[in-house]
């Protein structure tokens, strides 16, 4: 995403918030930046965090966002299968061995997007970094069966197994997970609890949801922009 001037939001269909007769605050998401401890090693060019200064450094909040929950059905959905234990049940497989998988809800972020529209003064030329849980796949696992009921297990792969399966974008998908693995993406969710206490957890996702490891899209295609 690129920084624009207010001239030419309309254009782009953008509806930024109206103050006093007039265009003055906009707020965006950006993912987590990891340019500052990977450099080369590892590019992920959807996770360069945009910045703001001049104009933008009083009237623009940047709301750093995370894999969203909701990638359990589309991104992270388990697969239909026999687990170890011979039951039938759904099994996560993923290149993430037991690295902690921080995430947050797309409501936590309609939450915080709301708040800073509503405290200008406050949050004006500030970035907020979001975050609602962070667990390992083990524990998504767990907790999927603990509420739902449905047998769950995480099965890891490696990264040269998930490469080989081929979809588009493969390659900066891989090298995020090895950005998760290598490094994380850790969050003072004490502190955003203090601004949002029903900050949701993966638990109080899934019983909200009613989740029991079915796919759904939820987020556009890569390739032709469709869901």
């Amino acid at each position: 995403m690129s920084l624009i001037p207010p001239s030419g939001w309309r254009q782009l269909g953008i509806k930024p918030h109206r103050l006093h007769g007039g265009f003055n605050r906009l707020g965006f998401e950006s993912p987590s930046d990891c340019s500052f401890s990977i450099a080369a090693s590892c590019p992920l060019p959807f996770f360069k965090r945009q910045e703001a200064d001049g104009w933008y450094s009083r009237h623009v909040t940047v709301l750093v966002t995370l894999p969203y929950i909701e990638n359990v059905k589309q991104f992270a959905v388990p697969e239909r299968g026999t687990l170890s234990d011979g039951r039938e049940g759904v099994i996560f497989r993923l290149p993430l061995a037991n690295a902690q998988w921080s995430m947050v809800a797309l409501d936590d972020i309609a939450f915080f997007t709301a708040y800073v529209f509503a405290h200008p003064d406050e949050w004006g030329g500030r970035t907020l970094p979001l975050g609602s849980d962070s667990l390992t796949f083990q524990e998504i696992a767990a907790t999927l069966e603990r509420v739902s009921g449905v047998p769950a297990e995480y099965r890891p792969m490696t990264l040269e197994e998930y490469a080989a399966l081929g979809f588009p974008n493969v390659h900066d998908v891989i090298n995020m997970l090895r950005f998760c693995i290598e490094y994380g993406m850790p969050r003072d969710r004490e502190s955003l609890r203090k601004i949002h206490p029903d900050l949701m957890t993966f638990e109080q996702w899934v019983k909200k949801t009613g989740w029991r490891g079915e796919p759904k899209e939820v987020q556009k295609d890569a390739i032709t922009g469709s869901k």
